[in-house]
């Protein structure tokens, strides 16, 4: 059986491990996300505690924080809840520095203006409650920051290497010159954005987001199981088995999923509600 899963999996499942997009994706949530997230739930941590057991410290710590709970809460809506955000950034700049010559950081600035405009609707900003859009800045706006993160860099790589931008002659500073090869890119890619968010707004009525959270919803569901879990752990160690890296593999296509139900956790949690997502990753871990 191994001998046959060597040779009819092994070239291509390591193929998909050397996929720029996948080690974009994955580099994005190590790297960028993890640390916002690892913040952030802190705090969560310190806001709610475990008063289920009934120690006397413990219910002596919840009862001391319970009036200021919603400022201790202040730093984890703002770094938990603008994983996405985060993640956006990550992906563009991950994917950048894959390609020669490419500048990562004006990437995902690029990438990350694009999704934070698809997050709110398209009417007066002035009027529309930020905290609203948390939710979209978050685990729910996932899947579309890693897509517009490839997009925009993509495109990004497109308009430079076709000549549509700014040359500047020698002698002018680094910095000005970068400032001026990104300018015809951000003034082409984001009103195209602008726009596609209009447009969904204006037929829809939801934000690109919205849309996109519930065409993959049942993706989501069917990974918050425990069959799934079971299936990427079994999985995890047959790639093992034939020499390849199981999680470089699994995590590149999983996290999307698992960082979604990790945040619907973590909603729950500050909620006072019954967790609902199967955590895969930890419980492997």
């Amino acid at each position: 059986m191994f001998e046959w899963l060597e040779n009819h999996l092994m070239e291509p499942l390591g193929k998909i491990a050397q996929n720029r997009y996948l080690q974009a994706i994955r580099d994005a949530f190590v790297i960028f996300a993890l640390p916002v997230i690892i913040t952030g739930a802190l705090f969560l941590i310190v806001a709610n505690p475990p008063t289920s057991l009934d120690w006397g410290i413990i219910n002596a710590w919840a009862n001391a924080i319970e009036p200021i709970q919603h400022q201790i809460l202040f730093p984890f809506h703002l770094t938990f809840g603008i994983m996405a955000l985060t993640v956006s950034f990550g992906v563009g700049y991950s994917l950048a520095i894959r390609y020669d010559g490419m500048d990562s950081v004006m990437a995902g600035i690029l990438s990350m203006l694009a999704f934070f405009m698809t997050a709110f609707p398209v009417v007066d900003v002035t009027e529309v409650p930020f905290g609203e859009i948390l939710n979209y800045l978050g685990g729910q706006g996932l899947f579309v920051a890693i897509i517009l993160g490839i997009l925009t860099t993509e495109g990004f790589r497109f308009l430079v290497d076709k000549g549509v931008t700014f040359e500047m002659p020698a002698g002018v500073p680094p910095y000005v010159m970068r400032t001026f090869r990104a300018l015809v890119p951000f003034l082409i890619i984001l009103p195209l954005v602008w726009i596609v968010a209009w447009i969904v707004w204006a037929q829809l009525g939801v934000t690109i987001p919205q849309l996109v959270l519930d065409l993959f919803s049942p993706l989501v569901s069917a990974s918050n199981s425990y069959l799934a879990a079971l299936g990427m752990i079994l999985l995890m160690l047959v790639l093992w088995s034939m020499g390849i890296h199981g999680m470089n593999v699994v995590a590149s296509v999983a996290y999307p999923f698992w960082m979604t139900q990790l945040a619907e956790n973590a909603q729950a949690v500050r909620s006072e509600e019954r967790r609902v997502g199967k955590e895969c990753r930890s419980r492997w871990s």
